[in-house]
C-alpha cells in the first residue's frame, strides 16, 4: 500500500446502530488490507470548563443558549484537531458534525470523505424540532457547512444519491459504493442461539420508521396452527405500544420481546430463523437506506421479508435472496411467510446459498472502492503516486 496516503478515521463509539457496525467493518477491512489509518478519538469536554460555562452565559444572555452550545462543541473538538501529531491525507466522518469539525480546524485543506448513513437533520424533524427552533435552525446551518465543506460523499443506494442531488451537492462529489458485510467474519462470530426451530426475526430500534407492529400484525393473520414464532431484538420508544399491541392481538404465546441482545448474539439468533422481517416504512420524510440487519442476515444465509422502502430493495432480489412486500402491509408479509414455510427443503436451501453469495460478491470489492474514493481526492501529486496500489472508483450518479 502506497505510503502517500494516511486515512484519519473520525472513531464511531460503540452502540448497537448500523453506524458503528460500519466503522467496525471498515476498520478490520482496512486493517487485513495494511492500509495506513489512525482513528481520532474527542475526549470529552469538561462539564464546568471556563470555555462551557462562558458559552453558556453568553447563550442565555443572546437566547442562543442552545446554539451556542453546539458551536462550543465543534469548535474545542476543532481544537483537539490542530494537536494531531500526525496529519492525515484523507479523513472519512460518518456525520455532519465530524466534517464541520475538521473544515474549521488547522487541518481544513484535508481533503474529507463522508459516508452517508441517513439524513439527520429529517430524523431532527421527525423529532419534533420546531422549524423556527433555534436548535434546528443552528442544525441546518451545519448540514449546509458540511455539504459544502465535504469533498465526497459516499452514499449507499441511488435515494442518497438523488437526496444529496436536490440538495445541490454536485455528481463528481458523489460515489455510490453498496454497503457490504463479511460472511466468513459473521458466520465465525455468530454465537449459538437455542430455541425451538421455525421462528422469524426483526432485529432493529423500536421506532416508528421500522414498522414493527407490521410484522406483529402478519403473525396476527397467520392462522394459530402455522403461527411461527417471531422473536423482536432491540429497543426504543415504540416498544411499550409494541408489546400493547401483540397482548391486544392475543400473541404473547407467539411473540416474544427479547430485548437488547449483543452483536454476536444477535447474528446467532438471526442465522437459525426462518426469515428476518423488515417491514420498515416511510415516516416523517425518514426512509430506511440499507439497514445492516438485511445483509447480516443474508451473510449466513437467511433469507429476508422486507419492504419497498428506501434503498432495501437495491439489496434483495424478489424471490431469490428473499421477498419484497408493499410498506405496512401486514396481509402481505403474512402471505410471504407462509408460503415461505411451506416451500420444500431444497428450495430453501438454494435461497440460503444465493443469499450467502450475494454477499459474498458485495464483499468482495467493498474495501477496493473505499480506499479509491480516497485516493479520488487527493492533490494531483499524491494521487498520481497511489494510482498503481488502487483501482479506480465506478460512477455514482
Amino acid at each position: 500500500m502506497n505510503s502517500d496516503l494516511l486515512i484519519g478515521l473520525i472513531a464511531e463509539g460503540k452502540h448497537l446502530g448500523g453506524k458503528y457496525v460500519y466503522y467496525r467493518n471498515l476498520t478490520g477491512a482496512l486493517a487485513e488490507r495494511q492500509a495506513p489509518f489512525v482513528e481520532i478519538r474527542h475526549r470529552p469536554v469538561p462539564r464546568f470548563s471556563p470555555q462551557r460555562v462562558a458559552s453558556y452565559v453568553l447563550g442565555r444572555l443572546a437566547g442562543d443558549r442552545r446554539a451556542r452550545m453546539v458551536d462550543f462543541e465543534l469548535n474545542a473538538k476543532a481544537r483537539e484537531l490542530n494537536r494531531l501529531r500526525t496529519r492525515p491525507t484523507v479523513f472519512h466522518t460518518q456525520h455532519p458534525f465530524a466534517s464541520v469539525t475538521i473544515a474549521r480546524s488547522a487541518l481544513r485543506d484535508t481533503p474529507i470523505v463522508q459516508t452517508v448513513h441517513s439524513f439527520w437533520l429529517i430524523e431532527c424533524q421527525a423529532l419534533g424540532l420546531a422549524a423556527d427552533d433555534e436548535l434546528l435552525r443552528k442544525y441546518r446551518a451545519i448540514q449546509d457547512e458540511a455539504l459544502e465543506r465535504t469533498d465526497l460523499f459516499i452514499t449507499l443506494n441511488r435515494l442518497q444519491s438523488r437526496r444529496l442531488a436536490e440538495y445541490g451537492v454536485e455528481p463528481g462529489r458523489i460515489v455510490q459504493i453498496p454497503n457490504a458485510v463479511d460472511p466468513d467474519a459473521l458466520l465465525a462470530a455468530s454465537r449459538p442461539f437455542h430455541h425451538e426451530p421455525g421462528y422469524v426475526v426483526v432485529a432493529s430500534r423500536l421506532s416508528p420508521e421500522k414498522g414493527t407492529e407490521v410484522a406483529i400484525e402478519a403473525i396476527a393473520a397467520i392462522p394459530p396452527q402455522e403461527r411461527p414464532h417471531l422473536l423482536i431484538l432491540g429497543e426504543g420508544p415504540a416498544g411499550k405500544a409494541l408489546v400493547d399491541l401483540a397482548l391486544y392481538l392475543k400473541l404473547e404465546d407467539h411473540v416474544r420481546f427479547l430485548g437488547v441482545r449483543d452483536h454476536d448474539e444477535t447474528i446467532g439468533i438471526m442465522r437459525g430463523a426462518e426469515l428476518v422481517l423488515c417491514p420498515s416504512v416511510p415516516y416523517h420524510g425518514i426512509e430506511d437506506s440499507a439497514p445492516l440487519t438485511i445483509l447480516e442476515a443474508m451473510a449466513v444465509g437467511t433469507p429476508v421479508a422486507a419492504s419497498r422502502v428506501g434503498g432495501i430493495p437495491e439489496y434483495v432480489e424478489d424471490g431469490v435472496t428473499g421477498y419484497l412486500f408493499e410498506p405496512g402491509d401486514g396481509s402481505a408479509l403474512a402471505t410471504i411467510i407462509r408460503e415461505h414455510r411451506q416451500r420444500d427443503g431444497e428450495r430453501r436451501r438454494q435461497m440460503a446459498e444465493d443469499c450467502r453469495a450475494a454477499m459474498a460478491r458485495c464483499f468482495e470489492h467493498w474495501t477496493d472502492e473505499i480506499l479509491d474514493a480516497y485516493r479520488s481526492v487527493l492533490p494531483a501529486a499524491r494521487r498520481t503516486s497511489a494510482a498503481d496500489a488502487l483501482p479506480s472508483c465506478r460512477p455514482s450518479l
